[in-house]
Protein backbone atom coordinates (compact mmCIF):
# COMPACT_ATOMS: atom_id res chain seq x y z
CA UNK A 1 0.00 0.00 0.00
CA UNK A 2 2.03 2.60 -1.07
CA UNK A 3 1.57 5.73 -3.40
CA UNK A 4 4.38 7.55 -5.09
CA UNK A 5 5.12 11.49 -4.98
CA UNK A 6 6.39 13.01 -8.30
CA UNK A 7 8.05 16.32 -7.70
CA UNK A 8 9.14 18.01 -11.18
CA UNK A 9 11.39 21.16 -11.40
CA UNK A 10 11.46 23.63 -14.34
CA UNK A 11 14.52 25.61 -15.32
CA UNK A 12 14.01 29.53 -15.88
CA UNK A 13 12.30 29.37 -19.44
CA UNK A 14 10.24 26.98 -18.16
CA UNK A 15 11.08 23.52 -19.47
CA UNK A 16 11.16 20.33 -17.40
CA UNK A 17 14.56 19.79 -16.26
CA UNK A 18 13.90 17.29 -13.90
CA UNK A 19 11.09 14.64 -12.59
CA UNK A 20 11.90 12.69 -9.48
CA UNK A 21 9.43 10.09 -7.90
CA UNK A 22 9.16 8.69 -4.21
CA UNK A 23 7.42 5.60 -2.86
CA UNK A 24 5.54 6.88 -0.12
CA UNK A 25 4.14 4.14 2.40
CA UNK A 26 1.21 4.37 3.66
CA UNK A 27 0.65 4.16 7.51
CA UNK A 28 -0.65 1.11 8.34
CA UNK A 29 -3.13 -0.12 11.13
CA UNK A 30 -0.31 -0.46 13.42
CA UNK A 31 1.29 2.69 13.33
CA UNK A 32 -1.96 4.18 14.48
CA UNK A 33 -1.95 2.05 17.38
CA UNK A 34 1.38 2.76 18.02
CA UNK A 35 0.43 6.63 18.09
CA UNK A 36 -2.74 5.81 20.61
CA UNK A 37 -0.73 3.10 22.53
CA UNK A 38 1.92 5.90 24.51
CA UNK A 39 -1.13 8.31 25.24
CA UNK A 40 -2.76 5.47 26.64
CA UNK A 41 -0.13 4.19 28.59
CA UNK A 42 1.25 7.52 29.94
CA UNK A 43 -3.02 8.03 31.40
CA UNK A 44 -3.16 4.60 32.84
CA UNK A 45 -0.11 5.72 34.66
CA UNK A 46 -1.28 8.68 35.88
CA UNK A 47 -4.44 7.55 36.45
CA UNK A 48 -2.60 4.72 38.90
CA UNK A 49 -0.38 7.22 40.79
CA UNK A 50 -3.34 8.89 41.31
CA UNK A 51 -5.27 6.31 42.74
CA UNK A 52 -2.29 5.01 44.85
CA UNK A 53 -1.60 8.73 45.97
CA UNK A 54 -5.43 8.84 47.53
CA UNK A 55 -4.70 5.38 49.05
CA UNK A 56 -1.90 6.38 51.25
CA UNK A 57 -3.44 9.75 51.81
CA UNK A 58 -6.27 8.26 53.22
CA UNK A 59 -4.47 5.50 55.60
CA UNK A 60 -2.20 8.41 56.73
CA UNK A 61 -5.67 10.29 57.83
CA UNK A 62 -6.53 7.30 59.28
CA UNK A 63 -4.04 6.39 61.23
CA UNK A 64 -3.86 10.44 62.20
CA UNK A 65 -7.30 10.19 63.21
CA UNK A 66 -6.39 6.72 65.63
CA UNK A 67 -3.49 8.75 66.97
CA UNK A 68 -5.89 11.36 67.85
CA UNK A 69 -8.24 9.02 69.54
CA UNK A 70 -5.78 7.35 71.83
CA UNK A 71 -4.25 10.86 72.72
CA UNK A 72 -7.71 12.03 74.08
CA UNK A 73 -8.50 8.73 75.61
CA UNK A 74 -5.05 9.12 77.86
CA UNK A 75 -5.55 12.44 78.23
CA UNK A 76 -9.46 11.68 79.78
CA UNK A 77 -8.14 9.13 81.40
CA UNK A 78 -5.16 10.88 83.55
CA UNK A 79 -7.67 14.04 84.44
CA UNK A 80 -10.34 11.25 85.15
CA UNK A 81 -7.54 9.65 87.78
CA UNK A 82 -6.20 13.09 89.27
CA UNK A 83 -9.98 14.01 90.04
CA UNK A 84 -10.04 10.98 91.94
CA UNK A 85 -6.89 11.33 93.70
CA UNK A 86 -8.02 14.29 94.55
CA UNK A 87 -11.72 13.43 96.32
CA UNK A 88 -9.24 10.82 98.19
CA UNK A 89 -6.81 13.39 99.21
CA UNK A 90 -9.95 15.15 100.42
CA UNK A 91 -11.47 12.83 102.10
CA UNK A 92 -8.15 11.84 104.08
CA UNK A 93 -7.63 15.55 104.93
CA UNK A 94 -11.09 15.23 106.17
CA UNK A 95 -10.51 12.37 108.21
CA UNK A 96 -7.55 13.56 109.62
CA UNK A 97 -8.89 16.64 110.67
CA UNK A 98 -11.55 15.04 112.44
CA UNK A 99 -9.21 12.81 113.95
CA UNK A 100 -7.06 15.73 115.45
CA UNK A 101 -10.24 17.45 116.54
CA UNK A 102 -11.40 14.32 118.16
CA UNK A 103 -8.14 13.76 119.79
CA UNK A 104 -7.90 17.56 121.19
CA UNK A 105 -11.13 16.65 122.77
CA UNK A 106 -10.14 13.37 124.39
CA UNK A 107 -6.62 15.19 125.57
CA UNK A 108 -8.69 18.00 127.36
Amino acid sequence: MAYDKITEEYDQNGALTKTTKERQIRKTFWYWLQLLIIPAVLAFGAIGFSIKQNSDSLNLNNSQYTQSLHIAATATLRISIAHWINSKQQYCKRILTTYRICSLIIIC
